[in-house]
């Protein structure tokens, strides 16, 4: 489905929720005028058709962190598969920042959250050491 096949009121309450992320469905009703019954049931065909999902970021400051960091580095393509899942698995266990860690025979990707700017460089450095 694209977005030429919805509704008028389909299209009002889906440009809202991109232009109006952070409101909520009562406010997103006032703001284009649509019942609130409207707005939800709208919301919920959206999703249900794969145009509308909803992604929860977390606020760092809460987590006592200032950064999200993600690290990309090559890797030795002669490194052979079992010893590169070790490597990994000591990765997540030496850095408790890093909560996502993916890689293939090129390449190895990591997210983490850092307390500063001075961690996430320290945790950087030691991340393209191993």
């Amino acid at each position: 489905m694209t977005v030429k096949e919805l509704s008028p009121n389909e299209r009002t309450v889906f440009h809202a929720l991109v232009r109006y992320t952070g409101l909520n469905d009562r406010e997103l009703s006032e703001r284009v005028g649509v019942k609130l019954s409207t707005v939800t049931a709208i919301k919920n065909r959206l999703k249900v058709r794969g145009l509308f999902m909803t992604v929860r970021v977390p606020q760092l400051q809460h987590l006592g962190c200032e950064m999200l960091s993600v690290n990309l580095a090559r890797l030795n393509a002669s490194v052979a598969q079992p010893k590169r899942l070790e490597i990994g698995r000591s990765l997540l266990a030496d850095f408790p920042e890093v909560f996502y860690l993916a890689s293939d025979e090129r390449a190895g990707f990591a997210l983490s959250f850092n307390r500063n700017f001075s961690a996430a460089r320290a945790n950087t450095e030691r991340f393209l050491r191993v």
